[in-house]
């Protein structure tokens, strides 16, 4: 099979997967964004999927959402540097990702950028493990978690420089660089 044909074959399994179990915004989803507003943030959506998706789904909630709204990442993946510098022309230091890939939690750390976990609940899901593993220390199973007083501590931890290092070290793993 080719690249493309697996590609293909992807998505035909996926849009099926999507028909048996449709997509269901997740509990909490109106309240945290208005959490978030409230505490002066901003805030976008991010993914692999096209805008059409995020319009479909999340279109009830655009105008909670600032920028361009959703950045498609699907070319420039995890997209970490480009949504905080290109899209917000923020330093890294000023973003907090909330996001549900270990792999995204990495490129946080590296960026030197805030990073909140929010791993499935599937059963077969290594992403909390994989998580833990790179250091995350502020993992949450539901959004209410993340409220103003983890809001203060992330942003207390950001400016002592202790975000990534302290939970590392706790990991065994050393500080960032």
């Amino acid at each position: 099979m080719t690249g493309e044909a697996a590609l293909a074959a992807y998505f035909e399994e996926r849009a099926a997967h999507v028909d048996r179990h449709p997509v269901m915004i997740t509990p909490g989803t109106r309240q945290l964004l208005h959490r978030l507003r409230s505490a002066g943030l901003r805030t976008v959506c991010y993914g692999g999927l096209g805008k059409d998706h995020f319009d479909h789904h999340l279109g009830r909630y655009a105008h909670l959402f600032d920028g361009p709204g959703y950045v498609c990442t699907n070319d420039f993946r995890p997209g970490l540097r480009e949504i905080t510098e290109d899209v917000f022309g923020l330093r890294p230091a000023q973003a907090l990702f909330v996001d549900d890939v270990a792999r995204v939690a990495d490129a946080a750390r590296e960026l030197g950028t805030a990073f909140v976990g929010r791993p499935s609940a599937f059963v077969h899901s290594h992403q909390r493990a994989l998580m833990r593993e790179a250091g995350v220390r502020h993992l949450i199973d539901r959004l209410d978690t993340l409220d103003d007083g983890l809001l203060r501590r992330i942003d207390q931890e950001m400016t002592a420089d202790t975000f990534w290092s302290a939970s590392l070290t706790a990991a065994g793993r050393g500080g960032y660089a």
